[in-house]
């Protein structure tokens, strides 16, 4: 996807990575935590995901957001770092991620159709850190908490 004014932090990462010549290797498999954002500003809605980085560049994973649980399925370029893969909602919509990683976090933009809006994740070992002000935990999905409301 080309880079447009909506893509602030996918850019800003880009320019802090070749200005201060960052390089990294595959990111950590296991427990992530993060958030997306509709459009660039405002609630940051939390997700929790398993992410396994293998070797020859395939992401696989599931995880869980607000909306529903969901399976991950992409592609991490080591060289460049950066990674994209395609957010399956379970019987719902899926959603294209495409981000850099970069002091092991990976920021980027999601697609779905005309919307837009950014995203960042790390693995759960920083968020026990540099994290620690961010709540944790993912508020139920909206399908589960509708019909949990009508029994």
């Amino acid at each position: 996807m080309p880079f447009d004014n909506r893509s602030y932090s996918l850019h800003a990462l880009l320019k802090l990575k070749v200005s201060h010549g960052i390089m990294n290797d595959i990111p950590p498999s296991g427990s992530w935590r993060g958030y997306y954002l509709y459009g660039h500003g405002g609630l940051k809605h939390r997700m929790n995901l398993n992410l396994t980085f293998m070797i020859d560049g395939r992401i696989e994973g599931e995880g869980a957001d607000d909306i529903a649980r969901f399976a991950i399925d992409g592609r991490f370029d080591c060289e460049a770092s950066t990674a994209t893969w395609t957010k399956a909602y379970v019987s719902m919509h899926t959603v294209e991620y495409s981000g850099i990683y970069c002091q092991r976090r990976i920021c980027g933009d999601w697609y779905l159709g005309g919307a837009t809006g950014g995203f960042w994740i790390w693995p759960h070992s920083l968020a026990e850190s540099e994290f620690a002000g961010e709540q944790e935990t993912v508020d139920e999905p909206l399908q589960l908490a509708e019909s949990a409301s009508r029994k």
